[in-house]
């Protein structure tokens, strides 16, 4: 009977433990390289909460827009109109300081603003709520 040289048994051991050991590292890095997009897709997904919870308040918004519109503008002429997802406001004024103010208070808030639209009398701005 032919007997298997132990040579080659030891080769072939050391052959697969080679493979193994390098698709263990393989793992490794993809391991780890995971472990990292997790951390960073965490890190976005706080980001995207603190952000949301800070800037998506409908009654702040609204509070804000009524301080706004409040404030010592008697001299123009305010047209709102609120729908569920946006608050539309056209202020007109012959007074360009008036209008420069007005225009310097909405852009000094925290409001999303999705359209705005200045004219010579007129500012007209579209606020997300």
């Amino acid at each position: 009977m032919n007997r298997i040289n132990p040579v080659y048994i030891l080769l072939l051991f050391a052959v697969l433990c080679f493979s193994s050991f390098s698709v263990i590292k393989k793992k490794e890095e993809q391991l780890s390289l995971s472990t990292k997009r997790l951390n960073e897709y965490k890190s976005l997904a706080t980001t995207y909460n603190i952000l949301k919870k800070e800037w998506g308040k409908k009654e702040e918004i609204e509070k804000t827009i009524n301080k706004i519109l409040k404030s010592n503008f008697r001299d123009a002429n305010i047209i709102q109109e609120q729908n569920s997802k946006y608050i539309k406001i056209k202020f007109i004024s012959e007074n360009s300081k008036l209008l420069s103010k007005f225009t310097n208070k909405l852009l000094n808030h925290k409001l999303i603003i999705n359209k705005i639209e200045i004219l010579k009398n007129s500012v007209t701005v579209e606020i997300r709520l």
